[in-house]
Protein backbone atom coordinates (compact mmCIF):
# COMPACT_ATOMS: atom_id res chain seq x y z
CA UNK A 1 0.00 0.00 0.00
CA UNK A 2 1.26 3.32 -0.68
CA UNK A 3 0.67 5.48 1.97
CA UNK A 4 1.16 9.73 2.19
CA UNK A 5 1.96 11.45 5.40
CA UNK A 6 1.46 15.33 4.30
CA UNK A 7 2.02 17.95 7.10
CA UNK A 8 2.10 21.83 7.54
CA UNK A 9 5.31 22.58 9.29
CA UNK A 10 6.67 26.33 10.79
CA UNK A 11 10.53 26.01 9.26
CA UNK A 12 13.63 25.59 12.11
CA UNK A 13 10.74 25.43 14.80
CA UNK A 14 10.10 21.86 16.65
CA UNK A 15 6.94 20.97 17.82
CA UNK A 16 4.68 17.96 18.39
CA UNK A 17 3.15 18.16 14.85
CA UNK A 18 6.63 17.28 13.39
CA UNK A 19 7.13 14.59 16.26
CA UNK A 20 3.67 13.21 15.84
CA UNK A 21 4.15 12.37 12.08
CA UNK A 22 7.97 11.19 12.20
CA UNK A 23 7.09 8.78 14.46
CA UNK A 24 3.88 7.79 12.64
CA UNK A 25 6.13 6.98 9.87
CA UNK A 26 8.18 4.92 11.28
CA UNK A 27 5.39 3.02 12.76
CA UNK A 28 3.96 2.16 9.28
CA UNK A 29 7.04 1.67 7.61
CA UNK A 30 7.68 -1.28 9.88
CA UNK A 31 4.54 -2.70 8.13
CA UNK A 32 6.62 -2.77 4.96
CA UNK A 33 4.29 -0.35 3.19
CA UNK A 34 5.12 2.30 1.05
CA UNK A 35 5.64 5.03 3.10
CA UNK A 36 6.41 9.09 1.98
CA UNK A 37 6.38 12.08 4.69
CA UNK A 38 6.05 15.29 3.52
CA UNK A 39 6.05 18.16 5.68
CA UNK A 40 5.05 22.00 3.76
CA UNK A 41 6.35 25.44 5.08
CA UNK A 42 3.30 27.26 6.08
CA UNK A 43 2.94 30.57 8.08
CA UNK A 44 -0.18 31.46 9.73
CA UNK A 45 -0.14 35.26 8.42
CA UNK A 46 -3.33 36.17 7.51
CA UNK A 47 -2.60 37.97 4.20
CA UNK A 48 -0.57 35.04 2.92
CA UNK A 49 -3.04 32.43 3.72
CA UNK A 50 -5.32 32.36 0.90
CA UNK A 51 -2.58 31.85 -1.84
CA UNK A 52 -0.79 29.30 0.71
CA UNK A 53 -4.20 26.79 0.59
CA UNK A 54 -4.95 27.32 -2.48
CA UNK A 55 -0.99 26.00 -3.71
CA UNK A 56 -1.73 22.85 -0.96
CA UNK A 57 -5.38 22.33 -2.83
CA UNK A 58 -2.72 21.74 -5.68
CA UNK A 59 -0.71 19.33 -5.01
CA UNK A 60 -1.30 15.27 -6.29
CA UNK A 61 -0.15 12.82 -4.63
CA UNK A 62 -0.28 9.53 -6.87
CA UNK A 63 -1.14 7.35 -3.06
CA UNK A 64 -3.88 4.73 -1.80
CA UNK A 65 -4.27 7.10 1.57
CA UNK A 66 -3.02 10.39 2.52
CA UNK A 67 -2.91 11.03 6.69
CA UNK A 68 -2.91 15.18 7.25
CA UNK A 69 -3.45 16.55 10.36
CA UNK A 70 -1.63 20.46 11.16
CA UNK A 71 -3.44 23.67 9.55
CA UNK A 72 -4.16 23.75 6.49
CA UNK A 73 -2.16 20.12 5.52
CA UNK A 74 -6.14 18.86 5.10
CA UNK A 75 -7.13 20.88 2.54
CA UNK A 76 -5.37 18.92 -0.12
CA UNK A 77 -7.65 16.71 -2.56
CA UNK A 78 -7.49 13.32 -2.53
CA UNK A 79 -10.68 10.77 -2.51
CA UNK A 80 -8.95 9.00 0.39
CA UNK A 81 -7.82 11.68 2.91
CA UNK A 82 -7.45 10.29 6.38
CA UNK A 83 -7.62 13.59 8.75
CA UNK A 84 -5.71 12.82 12.22
CA UNK A 85 -6.51 16.22 13.39
CA UNK A 86 -4.40 18.13 15.78
CA UNK A 87 -5.81 21.59 16.03
CA UNK A 88 -7.32 24.90 14.53
CA UNK A 89 -5.54 28.12 13.84
CA UNK A 90 -6.55 29.57 16.91
CA UNK A 91 -7.21 33.17 16.34
CA UNK A 92 -9.49 32.07 13.81
CA UNK A 93 -11.55 30.20 16.54
CA UNK A 94 -10.87 30.50 20.48
CA UNK A 95 -9.20 33.47 20.39
CA UNK A 96 -10.29 35.89 18.02
CA UNK A 97 -11.59 38.14 20.37
CA UNK A 98 -8.48 38.03 22.74
CA UNK A 99 -5.41 40.01 22.88
CA UNK A 100 -3.86 36.49 21.50
CA UNK A 101 -4.96 37.32 17.98
CA UNK A 102 -2.36 39.13 16.03
CA UNK A 103 -4.79 40.44 13.75
CA UNK A 104 -7.69 41.81 16.06
CA UNK A 105 -7.53 45.07 14.75
CA UNK A 106 -7.45 44.27 11.35
CA UNK A 107 -9.54 45.78 9.37
CA UNK A 108 -11.16 42.90 7.63
CA UNK A 109 -10.60 40.45 9.76
CA UNK A 110 -13.84 39.67 10.65
CA UNK A 111 -14.88 38.72 6.93
CA UNK A 112 -11.40 36.77 6.63
CA UNK A 113 -12.30 35.06 9.60
CA UNK A 114 -15.75 33.76 7.77
CA UNK A 115 -14.18 32.84 4.84
CA UNK A 116 -11.78 31.08 6.50
CA UNK A 117 -14.20 29.32 9.03
CA UNK A 118 -16.75 27.61 6.16
CA UNK A 119 -13.29 26.46 3.99
CA UNK A 120 -11.97 25.00 6.79
CA UNK A 121 -14.98 23.11 7.68
CA UNK A 122 -15.58 22.54 4.02
CA UNK A 123 -12.03 20.56 3.95
CA UNK A 124 -12.47 18.73 7.21
CA UNK A 125 -15.30 17.30 5.93
CA UNK A 126 -13.86 16.22 2.60
CA UNK A 127 -12.03 13.78 4.43
CA UNK A 128 -12.84 9.71 4.46
CA UNK A 129 -12.00 9.22 8.47
CA UNK A 130 -11.54 11.43 10.96
CA UNK A 131 -9.34 11.56 14.16
CA UNK A 132 -8.24 13.93 16.83
CA UNK A 133 -4.88 13.64 19.21
CA UNK A 134 -8.16 14.38 22.34
CA UNK A 135 -10.92 14.36 23.61
CA UNK A 136 -10.11 18.01 23.82
CA UNK A 137 -10.21 18.56 20.84
CA UNK A 138 -12.29 16.16 19.51
CA UNK A 139 -14.68 18.40 21.44
CA UNK A 140 -13.77 21.62 19.60
CA UNK A 141 -14.18 20.11 16.34
CA UNK A 142 -17.59 19.63 17.23
CA UNK A 143 -18.52 22.87 18.89
CA UNK A 144 -16.66 24.84 15.74
CA UNK A 145 -17.01 22.85 13.16
CA UNK A 146 -19.80 20.32 13.69
CA UNK A 147 -17.97 17.30 12.90
CA UNK A 148 -17.55 13.93 14.23
CA UNK A 149 -14.36 12.86 15.37
CA UNK A 150 -12.41 10.20 17.31
CA UNK A 151 -9.64 9.92 19.24
CA UNK A 152 -6.40 8.55 19.09
CA UNK A 153 -3.73 9.95 21.06
CA UNK A 154 -0.44 9.73 19.23
CA UNK A 155 2.51 7.38 19.96
CA UNK A 156 5.63 7.87 22.18
CA UNK A 157 8.06 5.65 19.68
CA UNK A 158 11.28 6.78 22.35
CA UNK A 159 9.31 5.24 26.05
CA UNK A 160 12.81 2.99 26.10
CA UNK A 161 14.81 6.22 26.57
CA UNK A 162 12.99 7.24 29.42
CA UNK A 163 14.11 6.23 32.98
CA UNK A 164 14.02 7.29 36.85
CA UNK A 165 16.92 8.30 38.89
CA UNK A 166 16.00 10.30 41.93
CA UNK A 167 14.03 13.21 42.81
CA UNK A 168 15.74 15.99 42.96
CA UNK A 169 15.40 19.84 44.15
CA UNK A 170 14.04 20.81 40.72
CA UNK A 171 10.86 20.92 38.12
CA UNK A 172 11.38 20.08 34.32
CA UNK A 173 9.80 21.12 31.15
CA UNK A 174 11.05 21.07 27.57
CA UNK A 175 8.64 23.58 26.03
CA UNK A 176 8.37 25.86 23.05
CA UNK A 177 8.94 29.06 25.50
CA UNK A 178 6.30 31.21 24.46
CA UNK A 179 2.94 32.83 24.88
CA UNK A 180 0.43 29.97 24.72
CA UNK A 181 2.64 27.68 27.21
CA UNK A 182 2.84 30.21 29.53
CA UNK A 183 6.28 29.26 31.19
CA UNK A 184 5.70 32.96 33.07
CA UNK A 185 2.89 31.38 35.47
CA UNK A 186 5.81 28.50 36.62
CA UNK A 187 8.67 31.19 37.12
CA UNK A 188 6.43 33.60 38.79
CA UNK A 189 5.17 30.66 41.25
CA UNK A 190 9.34 30.36 42.51
CA UNK A 191 8.19 34.26 44.14
CA UNK A 192 6.02 32.05 46.27
CA UNK A 193 7.67 28.70 47.52
CA UNK A 194 8.61 28.56 51.10
CA UNK A 195 11.75 26.45 49.57
CA UNK A 196 14.51 26.84 47.82
CA UNK A 197 13.20 25.04 44.66
CA UNK A 198 14.41 25.30 41.36
CA UNK A 199 12.80 25.65 37.57
CA UNK A 200 14.63 24.42 34.77
CA UNK A 201 12.69 25.27 31.59
CA UNK A 202 14.71 24.23 27.83
CA UNK A 203 12.93 25.35 24.43
CA UNK A 204 13.23 27.55 21.95
CA UNK A 205 12.06 31.13 22.56
CA UNK A 206 10.06 33.87 21.88
CA UNK A 207 12.03 36.75 22.41
CA UNK A 208 8.93 39.22 21.88
CA UNK A 209 7.41 36.71 24.60
CA UNK A 210 10.67 36.92 26.72
CA UNK A 211 11.19 40.60 26.76
CA UNK A 212 8.00 41.32 27.72
CA UNK A 213 6.66 38.63 30.12
CA UNK A 214 10.34 36.63 31.27
CA UNK A 215 12.61 39.26 31.43
CA UNK A 216 10.69 41.22 34.46
CA UNK A 217 10.10 38.56 36.92
CA UNK A 218 13.72 37.54 36.31
CA UNK A 219 14.82 41.02 38.19
CA UNK A 220 13.80 39.46 41.46
CA UNK A 221 16.56 37.94 43.14
CA UNK A 222 14.90 34.58 44.08
CA UNK A 223 13.82 33.83 40.73
CA UNK A 224 17.26 34.18 39.45
CA UNK A 225 19.20 32.65 42.01
CA UNK A 226 16.13 29.56 41.07
CA UNK A 227 15.13 29.72 37.68
CA UNK A 228 17.45 28.11 34.47
CA UNK A 229 16.21 28.70 31.07
CA UNK A 230 18.25 26.53 28.58
CA UNK A 231 17.12 28.65 24.80
CA UNK A 232 17.14 25.74 22.25
CA UNK A 233 15.12 22.51 21.64
CA UNK A 234 17.01 19.78 23.68
CA UNK A 235 16.86 16.09 22.94
CA UNK A 236 19.21 13.36 24.55
CA UNK A 237 19.76 15.63 27.30
CA UNK A 238 15.73 15.43 27.80
CA UNK A 239 15.64 12.14 29.82
CA UNK A 240 18.39 12.88 32.18
CA UNK A 241 16.91 15.96 33.53
CA UNK A 242 13.19 14.14 33.89
CA UNK A 243 14.91 11.10 35.88
CA UNK A 244 16.51 13.60 38.29
CA UNK A 245 13.62 16.17 38.28
CA UNK A 246 10.92 16.49 41.28
CA UNK A 247 8.16 16.35 38.54
CA UNK A 248 7.19 18.39 35.33
CA UNK A 249 5.24 21.79 35.55
CA UNK A 250 3.15 22.11 32.28
CA UNK A 251 0.82 24.78 31.90
CA UNK A 252 -0.37 26.18 28.33
CA UNK A 253 -3.69 27.43 27.27
CA UNK A 254 -5.79 25.11 25.37
CA UNK A 255 -2.83 22.20 24.18
CA UNK A 256 -3.95 19.94 21.84
CA UNK A 257 -2.32 17.33 23.81
CA UNK A 258 1.04 17.41 25.53
CA UNK A 259 4.05 15.13 24.59
CA UNK A 260 5.43 16.67 27.85
CA UNK A 261 2.73 14.80 30.26
CA UNK A 262 3.71 11.29 28.54
CA UNK A 263 7.12 12.07 28.69
CA UNK A 264 7.00 12.91 32.63
CA UNK A 265 4.96 9.72 33.11
CA UNK A 266 7.59 7.31 31.85
CA UNK A 267 10.05 9.05 33.75
CA UNK A 268 8.10 8.15 36.64
CA UNK A 269 7.65 12.11 37.51
CA UNK A 270 4.24 13.36 38.49
CA UNK A 271 2.78 16.16 36.51
CA UNK A 272 1.40 19.95 37.23
CA UNK A 273 -0.84 21.36 35.02
CA UNK A 274 -3.99 23.93 35.06
CA UNK A 275 -7.42 23.42 34.41
CA UNK A 276 -7.51 25.28 31.27
CA UNK A 277 -4.82 23.48 29.54
CA UNK A 278 -6.86 21.63 27.60
CA UNK A 279 -5.73 17.99 26.72
CA UNK A 280 -3.09 17.10 29.62
CA UNK A 281 -6.56 17.42 31.93
CA UNK A 282 -7.10 14.24 30.47
CA UNK A 283 -4.20 12.48 31.19
CA UNK A 284 -3.67 13.49 34.55
CA UNK A 285 -5.54 12.20 37.12
CA UNK A 286 -5.70 14.53 40.52
CA UNK A 287 -3.48 13.28 43.26
CA UNK A 288 -3.03 10.34 41.51
CA UNK A 289 -0.70 10.81 39.05
CA UNK A 290 -0.21 14.96 39.33
CA UNK A 291 -2.54 18.10 40.26
CA UNK A 292 -4.72 20.15 38.17
CA UNK A 293 -5.11 22.94 39.37
CA UNK A 294 -6.22 26.93 38.97
CA UNK A 295 -3.83 28.89 36.42
CA UNK A 296 -2.36 30.95 39.23
CA UNK A 297 1.35 31.15 40.50
CA UNK A 298 0.48 30.62 44.19
CA UNK A 299 -1.77 27.51 43.56
CA UNK A 300 1.14 26.28 41.44
CA UNK A 301 3.49 27.16 44.35
CA UNK A 302 1.90 25.26 46.95
CA UNK A 303 1.72 22.20 45.15
CA UNK A 304 5.44 22.77 44.37
CA UNK A 305 6.41 22.81 47.97
CA UNK A 306 4.06 19.88 49.16
CA UNK A 307 6.61 17.81 46.54
CA UNK A 308 9.68 19.01 47.63
CA UNK A 309 9.25 18.39 51.74
CA UNK A 310 7.53 14.98 50.70
CA UNK A 311 9.55 13.41 48.40
CA UNK A 312 7.97 9.43 48.99
CA UNK A 313 4.50 11.12 47.96
CA UNK A 314 6.09 12.64 45.12
CA UNK A 315 7.61 8.95 44.18
CA UNK A 316 4.32 7.67 45.04
CA UNK A 317 2.65 9.69 42.33
CA UNK A 318 5.38 8.90 40.20
CA UNK A 319 5.17 5.10 39.96
CA UNK A 320 1.20 5.71 39.20
CA UNK A 321 1.93 8.05 36.77
CA UNK A 322 4.48 5.23 35.25
CA UNK A 323 1.52 2.75 35.67
CA UNK A 324 -0.84 4.49 33.80
CA UNK A 325 1.54 5.03 30.72
CA UNK A 326 2.30 1.89 30.38
CA UNK A 327 -0.99 0.46 30.62
CA UNK A 328 -2.24 2.87 27.91
CA UNK A 329 0.46 4.28 25.70
CA UNK A 330 2.68 1.04 25.33
CA UNK A 331 4.09 1.36 21.91
CA UNK A 332 2.90 -1.59 20.48
CA UNK A 333 -0.84 -0.81 21.66
CA UNK A 334 -0.91 2.17 20.11
CA UNK A 335 0.48 0.52 17.15
CA UNK A 336 -2.37 -1.59 16.47
CA UNK A 337 -5.15 1.09 17.18
CA UNK A 338 -3.19 3.05 14.32
CA UNK A 339 -3.52 0.39 12.05
CA UNK A 340 -7.40 -1.09 12.86
CA UNK A 341 -8.87 2.12 12.67
CA UNK A 342 -7.09 3.73 9.78
CA UNK A 343 -7.06 1.49 7.60
CA UNK A 344 -10.11 -1.24 8.44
Amino acid sequence: MKIAILSTIEPFIMGGAKKQFEDLYSILKENQNQVELFFIPFNFDIEKMDEQIEGIRKIHINSDIIITSRPMSYAVKHPNKILWFMHHIPYFYEFSETPINPYLSHPNFKEKQQKFLEQDTLFIRESKKIFTVSNFVSQKLKKYNNVESQTVYPPLNDIHKFYSNKYSDYFFLPSLITFTKRQHLIIEALLYTRNPIKLILAGQMDKEYYLKYISPLIKNKKIKQNLIIIDKYINNEKYDYYANSLGTIFTPMNEAFGYVVLESFFSSKPVITTNDSGGPCELITNNITGFVTEPHPQNIAQIMDTLYENRKYAQKLGENAYEFAKSNFETHKIKKIINELFFS
